[in-house]
């Protein structure tokens, strides 16, 4: 299974979670952060042993939810859309944050999975393919203004 798959199908899952400032479902919005946690190292670099590592924990979170069968070949799309997977890395970063504040903002943490969801829509094959550009376009015109700077400013730091 392509990993870009398994970002999107996650992302548009906790889009669709979130109802009247809170989510819906608890444990499963802890499962797919500790997915994107998962993902996250393998956004930015082609390391084959980050990858072994990163493959191991995506089993056993999802081995609950579904037979997942991923292979290190699996994580190339990754890699071929290089921003997206920046700025993927950047809004990940961005709700761990919101995440470990003392108060928890739930309705910054959906701006920011809104935000996300569509970026892996490059990475995948078939009906849900969007162009890299168009992913990047998407994912910042989700972002409040408070966000859009410091996102796009990190993410041009990750990304040259």
């Amino acid at each position: 299974m392509n990993i870009g798959q398994i970002i999107y199908d996650s992302f548009v899952f906790e889009k669709n979670n979130f109802y009247k400032g809170r989510y819906k479902n608890k444990k499963m919005f802890d499962m797919h952060i500790n997915l994107w946690n998962c993902i996250m190292p393998c956004l930015l670099c082609n390391d084959e042993a980050q990858k072994s590592v990163s493959i191991e924990k995506i089993i056993q979170l999802l081995k609950k939810y579904t037979e997942a069968d991923i292979k290190e070949k699996d994580f190339d799309c990754l890699y071929m859309n290089h921003s997206a997977s920046c700025m993927l890395f950047v809004i990940i970063l961005y709700i761990n944050i919101e995440l470990n504040t003392y108060k928890i903002d739930n309705k910054k943490i959906n701006m920011l999975i809104r935000a996300g969801h569509n970026l892996p829509r490059c990475m995948i094959n078939g009906g849900m393919y969007a162009e890299e550009d168009d992913c990047l376009k998407y994912s910042l015109d989700n972002l409040e203004e408070s966000y859009k700077k410091s996102v796009f400013l990190l993410y041009q730091k990750i990304n040259h």
